[in-house]
């Protein structure tokens, strides 16, 4: 029988077992001594602890430099040393998919890109066909690395709602076939390690929230590519909503948006008019030779006027809906991610749109910047997602072995 071990979620900045969070506190910088562990998961002292020792024992952490942070208000207690993550040569595999193309990569524990490959494929194949040579291409990718590389987990971002207790994508007009699609335990059965599946635009958020140790617990991040998507981060966690679709503005319809057919099969919304497959769509009625959002990008770069101002146009329209986002929510900050981020224009349009819609009391300490995590955001989001759910499963087959000694 199991032994009655404090074991559980723990306290109110638990977002899962607490091995995990441990191990994502550390790697991230938030939290890096056992008093700073415990106030941060709610936890006691003691049960931090143990939970610390477990991880010291596994060569996931080390005791670095004595700190001067002391266990109570009066300033008594030992000073605390600081905890490290080791690099012991754990990995994530992690991947981050596209409509056309899916990016491949392998990342440290401390969240360093080791080895990457970009794939091509179509997201309205079958998904057991995509993830076949998905994962043909990653053991290719695994047998490259470095011979101490050990993969201890799996992240998968994908461009819809997860319910991420299953690892079952919920519904996606761009993946035709995937809804009810246990993608973790196709996974799971192909590689023998944990697997974490998440929508992209939440692993963005996660990924900018862990970038930024002393940054904001609420924020929005914005992922503005050839689609749309938001991702939300409430007192330090991911917001998914009571069905997955939080953060889902790409399918509010506005009026700039018209009767313009969406692949929701609504009209008029917001992707219409402010992705980048809607500005390549205006761009080519103008008579401007585009073809992908970089096409987009490199024009907006090289300054040309009329893509300036249809990226412009796009940044208002995006900034309005932003606008209800911001009264709704009251988020810290709003990062702008993605490759329209890079458009000056179309950044400047957002900004100034939340800021002249909002309501005064929303936007007085409100940050709005590009996202600093930029392309790697949803791999270092989707990495400690995977290795939270890798040690706190392998944390938890360690107990059941032991209670049955």
């Amino acid at each position: 029988m199991a032994k009655n071990r404090d074991t559980g979620r723990g306290g109110p900045g638990v977002r899962g077992p607490i091995n995990g969070c441990i191990v994502s506190l550390v790697g991230s910088g938030r939290a890096t001594t056992r008093i700073a562990l415990a106030r941060a998961l709610g936890l006691t002292p003691s049960t931090i602890s143990f939970h610390v020792n477990q991880l010291l024992a596994e060569n996931v952490l080390f005791d670095a430099e004595v700190g001067t942070e002391v266990y109570n208000k009066a300033g008594r207690g030992r000073p605390a040393r600081r905890l490290r993550l080791t690099g012991d040569g754990s990995a994530t595999l992690t991947m981050d998919l596209g409509a056309d193309q899916a990016r491949l990569a392998l990342l440290s524990v401390l969240g360093e890109v080791m080895a990457q490959e970009m794939v091509e494929l179509d997201l309205t194949d079958p998904p057991q066909a995509i993830l076949s040579m998905l994962a043909e291409r990653a053991e290719a990718l695994i047998a490259k690395a470095d011979s101490n590389c050990t993969v201890r987990a799996i992240g998968v971002a994908v461009p819809g709602p997860v319910d991420i207790t299953t690892g079952t994508v919920v519904l996606s007009t761009r993946m035709p076939g995937w809804a009810g699609f246990a993608v973790r335990n196709w996974l799971e059965q192909r590689f023998d390690v944990p697997v974490a599946v998440e929508n992209d635009s939440n692993a963005m958020a996660y990924g900018e929230y862990l970038s930024r140790p002393n940054g904001r617990s609420s924020t929005v991040t914005v992922k503005a590519d050839s689609s749309l998507g938001a991702g939300i981060i409430l007192g330090g966690r991911v917001h998914r909503g009571a069905s997955y679709g939080a953060g889902e503005i790409t399918h509010v319809r506005i009026p700039q948006g018209g009767e313009r057919p969406c692949v929701c099969g609504n009209v008029g919304c917001l992707e219409t008019v402010a992705s980048g497959q809607a500005l390549v769509a205006a761009l080519q009625e103008l008579g401007i030779e585009v073809s992908t959002t970089e096409d987009v990008v490199a024009l907006a770069q090289a300054g040309q006027p009329e893509v300036n101002s249809v990226a412009r146009a796009a940044g208002t329209a995006l900034g309005q809906v932003l606008c209800t986002v911001t009264n709704v929510i009251n988020p810290q900050a709003i990062y702008l991610g993605g490759a329209l981020a890079t458009i000056e224009p179309f950044v400047a349009a957002v900004r100034s749109q939340i800021y002249q819609g909002s309501h005064p009391i929303t936007t007085q300490n409100l940050m709005i910047e590009r996202a600093r995590s930029g392309k790697d955001g949803v791999l270092l989001g989707m990495s400690h997602l995977a290795f939270e759910a890798g040690w706190d499963r392998a944390s938890a087959s360690d107990e059941i072995m032991n209670d049955d000694d």
